[in-house]
This record gives structure tokens, C-alpha cells and sequence, in this order.
């Protein structure tokens, strides 16, 4: 006779787990709530969930900070805990954040840092209606001067990226001192925002050893008033960077209108850019032209022939880069070209369309090709809504088709894009904590030539098709109808 045997309530308990079980379970809770009332049932869980609930910290308001602060004053282990910190606040609930400081010199193991403070560009500051009165409340100038400098345990010993969009209270946000975070030992990426990049530094500063030793692969500006001269200085710094990406300013609030100093609309970019020449694999390149610079003064266009690996360049209908792929001086290892009218609001409509054409049709290599319109005609903050009713113009795919053709002739391919927000709501970069980023909606593939946002134009566009119809209604022979290799027929 078999006897069944029951599994007490014991058996199946939790607690009876093995921890690389009760590790594999644990990694699956991607809920914050859930695994802080997991931490609390027990020591045991709590030693087990902590990593997974300090490893990453987000945080939007000051009393957030100072419940963070407390909670690590009890538990200083929690310290060494934290490898990713985010904090973004609005000015609402700002008052606090600043405790943060008291901790930030202790996080040994952090990896990956972003500093987000309010923006002058946005409500209730916009268009000068309010004072701007708030400012960056972390002090992360003096935590990088101390994270290389010589005090022990070192601050951010092992930081590799950073994210910062800083404001003062009263004037622009000057980069000056953070310039020291460039030498740090182990940074991999830097993203600045909305600052002026200049500091009171020289080549001469800067010790030896510190030339060509930096880790840093990554280098991001968005909407900054980035000047030559510092920038020169800080690309001697690195070993090999890989991306660099120049956002200038489009966007101005008072007193942080650029100087009449050298910025990248100035010739000297490419020989600036030339120190990191032998690794640069990406570069982006957006702005405006200042009313006091000419963009066309004569330089050396040929320079940019001289980059051996980039593979991907993304710039603007404004930016100098432009005229040097007009002159056919461009890298020959370039496989992707990226085109956008960021900056471009004087230009509206068809005149766009005609930038752009001019801009690639002296490239003689194979190149996919990509247009992205982020300001389009009077809808400026909805190109994805104006292209669309541009559409109906057959002038305007002849544009595109012309266009296309060109690359595709190459064995490429040619796309379009255009932002939306896909709500009646824009933005302006840098995207602050809860705004809507855009996304870039294709709307013209090569590779279905006639369809343009997902409405097929053949019957009306496709030439050679109509020649065909003509001879098939006796009015032409068929023998008599040819087709170019642009695609348009002709009559033998």
C-alpha cells in the first residue's frame, strides 16, 4: 500500500530557499515597492534585496533627498551600494536636494551620474515671463575637483559617465572649473547641456601626463554655446574618442546669447578636430550661425578628408560641413549621412528641400542617406504634420524622387524622417524629466519609391508607367517607348 506523502507548509517556504534561488527570484521584481516590503520581512532578505534596491536611485524632490540621506546615515553600508544616480527635480519641490551633498563624496562604487536642474527655457520662465529664480542646488564642481585630486577614499573613483544640465541662479551657467572633470581617470562619456563652454584654462595648464590619457569615447553637447578655444584644450585630453557631438545653442534666454569669440561656425573647426582624428568614428554638427561670423569664410575644406574612420556624420543644412561635402571633400570611409534643418527656421517649405539637395550632390561614394526635418514650414513645431501636406504637391516628390535617385543610383538607400510629438504639446532639447521627447517617424523609404507616408503615388508619379498605359491604348507602340535610367520614358 502506497502512502502519499503531504509537503508540510515548510517544505515550500520561502525563507527555505538557497540564495542563489532567492537571488534568481529577486532579480525578476523590477517594482521598487515590492522589493522594499521583500527587504523588510527579514534580515536575511534585506542583506539579499538591498542591492537591488540602492544599485539604482532616482530622485525628484527634495524630501526624497533627505529620506536617501537618512536612510544611509543609519546604514552607511548603503553607500557603497549606489552605482547609478539620477536626480532631476523641478523647481516645485527643489528645497532639500541639496543634502544630497553631504553623502555624494562617499559613493565609492557609482558608476553613472545625471544632475538635472530646472530650465529657464521652460514654464514658468519661458519667453521672460517670470524671473528665473532657480539654480543647481548639487555642488558638483568641488565634488570633481576632489574626484582628481589627491584626498582618499577618492569621489567617484570609478564614475564613467556623466550627464549634467546645470543653471545659476543669477547668471548663465559658465562650464569655468568643471573643465577639471576632462582629466578624470576613469570617464568614459560626458553629455553637457546649456552651458557656455569656455573656462579661464591654457594648453600649458594641463600636465603632460595627462595628454592623450583619458578614457573618454563619448563626448555629447546639447544646446551649448560651445567655444573653440576651450575645446581645442579638452581634445588634447583624451586617448581615442570615438563620438563627439556639437549641439549649439538655437535656443537663447537673456544673457546667454553667445560671444563674439571663434565657436564651431568657425573655419578652425576642422583643424580643432584633427586631434582626434585617427579614432573619431561619429560626428554630429548642429547650430546656427551667429549674425557676426560669415559661415562661408575661406578655409581649408579639404581638412575633413583626413578623418580615416568615421563611418557616421549627422549634421545640419547650416553647418560647415555642408560646404566641404559641396567641394567633394569628405572622409571615404563615410557609409551613412544624416541631414537636418535643427536650427534652420529661417528656412521654410521647398526651400529646404533645395539645402538638402545641394548638400549631398557632389558625394561620389556609396552613402545611405537620411533627411530629418525637426522644423518644417509654418507648422515649425509640427514637420511631421507639414511634410504630410506637402505631400500632395506632385513638384515636391519630384524633389524627393530626384533626390533618391541620386543615391540609390549608388546602390544605396535614402530615407526621410520628421519629428512628432504625437501630441499638440513640443519641446525643445535639452528634454527635461517628464516632457515628451520626439520621435522620428520615417516617411519616405527608397525602397518603396512611390509610397510617401504610407499613401501610394505610382499612378501619379511613375512616368514610365504612364507611357506604358499610352501604348497599351494604341496611341504610341509599345516598341516606341524607352525608359531613362532616371526612370523617366522617352519616345524612340
Amino acid at each position: 500500500m502506497e502512502v502519499e506523502i503531504v509537503p508540510t507548509r515548510s517544505q515550500f517556504d520561502l525563507y527555505s530557499f538557497a540564495d542563489e534561488l532567492l537571488l534568481c527570484i529577486i532579480e525578476q521584481i523590477n517594482c521598487r515597492d515590492t522589493l522594499c516590503s521583500l527587504s523588510a520581512t527579514c534580515s536575511r532578505l534585506q542583506g539579499l534585496t538591498e542591492p537591488y534596491i540602492w544599485g539604482n536611485l532616482f530622485v525628484m524632490r527634495g524630501d526624497h533627498a533627505r529620506r536617501i540621506v537618512q536612510a544611509c546615515s543609519s546604514e552607511p553600508h548603503r553607500l557603497s551600494l549606489i552605482q547609478e544616480l539620477s536626480i532631476r527635480y523641478k523647481h516645485t519641490v527643489e528645497s532639500g536636494i541639496e543634502v544630497l551633498d553631504t553623502i555624494m563624496y562617499q559613493l565609492e562604487k557609482l558608476r553613472h551620474l545625471q544632475i538635472e536642474s530646472p530650465c529657464p527655457n521652460n514654464d514658468p520662465w519661458r519667453n521672460n515671463r517670470v524671473e528665473f529664480n532657480s539654480y543647481t542646488r548639487i555642488d558638483y564642481t568641488s565634488l570633481f575637483e576632489a574626484s582628481v585630486g589627491t584626498i582618499s577614499p577618492v569621489p567617484f573613483g570609478q564614475l564613467q559617465s556623466i550627464t549634467l544640465h546645470g543653471h545659476n541662479q543669477d547668471k548663465p551657467f559658465v562650464f569655468g572649473r568643471n573643465a577639471i572633470m576632462f582629466t578624470h581617470p576613469t570617464l568614459r562619456n560626458i553629455t553637457l547641456s546649456c552651458c557656455d563652454f569656455e573656462a579661464e584654462v591654457s594648453l600649458e595648464d594641463i600636465p603632460k601626463d595627462k595628454l592623450n590619457s583619458t578614457p573618454l569615447k563619448s563626448l555629447t553637447f546639447i544646446e551649448c554655446n560651445i567655444y573653440l578655444k576651450l575645446l581645442d584644450i579638452i581634445l588634447c585630453l583624451p586617448k581615442a574618442l570615438e563620438e563627439l557631438s556639437l549641439g549649439e545653442r538655437i535656443y537663447h534666454f537673456d544673457g546667454c546669447w553667445p560671444k563674439p569669440f571663434a565657436r564651431t561656425s568657425h573655419p578652425r573647426l576642422p583643424q580643432v578636430l584633427q586631434r582626434q582624428a585617427p579614432s573619431l568614428q561619429r560626428i554630429e554638427h548642429s547650430g546656427k550661425f551667429p549674425s557676426y561670423h560669415d559661415p562661408l569664410l575661406r578655409w581649408n575644406a579639404s581638412q575633413f578628408s583626413d578623418f580615416p574612420k568615421i563611418t557616421h556624420l549627422e549634421i545640419s543644412i547650416n553647418s560647415l560641413f555642408v560646404t566641404a561635402l559641396q567641394r567633394g571633400h569628405y572622409p571615404r570611409s563615410l557609409e551613412h549621412l544624416k541631414l537636418t534643418d535643427r536650427g534652420s527656421t529661417y528656412y521654410s517649405g521647398i526651400d529646404v528641400f533645395r539645402e538638402f539637395e545641394t548638400a549631398f550632390q557632389c558625394l561620389n561614394t556609396m552613402v545611405d542617406v537620411d533627411l530629418l526635418f525637426t522644423h518644417f514650414g509654418l507648422l515649425g513645431n509640427k514637420p511631421l504634420e507639414s511634410l504630410v501636406s506637402q505631400w500632395v504637391e506632385k513638384e515636391v516628390r519630384k524633389q524627393f524622387h530626384r533626390m533618391s535617385d541620386m543615391v540609390v543610383a549608388k546602390g544605396r538607400r535614402f530615407r526621410v524622417f520628421a519629428h512628432s510629438f504625437g501630441s499638440n504639446e513640443s519641446f525643445i532639447p535639452p528634454y527635461m524629466y517628464g516632457e515628451s521627447t520626439p520621435k522620428e517617424i520615417l516617411i519616405y523609404d527608397s525602397v518603396k519609391k512611390w509610397d510617401f507616408y504610407e499613401t501610394n503615388y505610382e499612378k501619379e508619379d511613375n512616368e514610365a508607367l504612364k507611357a506604358v498605359e499610352l501604348a497599351d491604348t494604341g496611341d504610341i507602340e509599345m516598341s516606341d517607348v524607352g525608359v531613362a535610367v532616371d526612370g523617366s520614358p522617352y519616345v524612340n
